[in-house]
């Protein structure tokens, strides 16, 4: 999912959160909960570059118009 795309319909579900909390905020805690939890993985085909939220920055587009998306995963999602 597009970043800009899950921050306008986050804030737009939860208004008075918004007030305080900006799309950096939200991704740093968004990413700070899928890393409590075992089974999910954040962005999963960039793990070999580190386990960071910017070493896993997924990043779709040509130069200059480039947008940032998350994909988390459950480790138990079983794939056919």
């Amino acid at each position: 999912m597009a970043i800009d795309t899950f921050y306008l319909s986050f804030t737009s579900d939860n208004p008075s959160l918004m007030i305080s909390w900006d799309s950096k905020r939200l991704l740093d805690k968004l990413f700070d909960y899928v890393k409590q939890y075992p089974d999910l993985d954040w962005n999963p085909k960039l793990s070999s570059y580190g386990h960071t939220r910017s070493k896993r920055r997924m990043r779709v587009g040509s130069r200059g118009e480039q947008r940032e998306f998350i994909h988390i995963v459950s480790k138990n999602d079983v794939t056919t």
